[in-house]
């Protein structure tokens, strides 16, 4: 199956193969819109509840200081 995408700069037409077919598409769009709801409801429920949740930069840093305390 073939998908034909218009690009925003002028009127190019992009012909590409679909890795995947819609019925995938579909699952996986609606399994990511499930995530991003679950995130944002844990989010909201953190916040009423005044906790601080930690964020993946905040996560990178403690997992690479107690590497380097371990060596």
């Amino acid at each position: 199956m073939y998908v034909i995408r218009v690009m925003e700069r002028g009127e190019i037409m992009i012909f590409e193969k679909l890795k995947t077919s819609v019925k995938e598409q579909r699952e996986n769009e609606r399994l990511k819109a499930t995530v991003q709801e679950q995130a944002a409801l844990l989010e909201y429920v953190a916040t009423m509840a005044d906790i601080d949740l930690p964020t993946l930069a905040e996560d990178t840093e403690h997992t690479e200081s107690e590497a380097a305390e371990n060596e």
